[in-house]
């Protein structure tokens, strides 16, 4: 969908519409779940939204190489769980740290498909 965008709408602009989208969808739950936010958490999720996923998807948008910027936002859940240890104090669940680990196995096998199968 966004190829087809891209050419006639700027990168900030189809980002600022997913965004919204997302809202859109999003805002009801809050009607269904009723949270409890306290300043606390809507200033660490203000860090997390502002500091560690808008910069790493204004990455794409900018100059940075494709590859240098997929290599940041992967790592995202990484800096989040570090950020989660040392900021929130935190630590994660052996859940978390399986899942961690199911991703890195994954993401080796990919490359070394890729590898294998590049190289035949």
């Amino acid at each position: 969908m966004n190829r087809r965008y891209i050419e006639e709408y700027s990168s900030f602009i189809i980002a600022f519409y997913q965004d919204i989208s997302a809202t859109i969808v999003l805002t009801p739950l809050l009607f269904i779940f009723h949270p409890i936010f306290h300043i606390k958490d809507i200033l660490f999720l203000f860090l997390l939204g502002m500091v560690f996923t808008a910069i790493s998807h204004s990455l794409f948008i900018t100059t940075v190489k494709a590859q240098t910027a997929s290599i940041i936002n992967s790592l995202e859940p990484v800096y989040g769980i570090i950020f989660a240890i040392f900021i929130v104090k935190e630590l994660p669940t052996s859940r978390i740290t399986l899942g961690d680990n199911n991703f890195r196995y994954y993401y080796i096998c990919d490359i070394k498909f890729k590898e294998i199968f590049s190289n035949s």
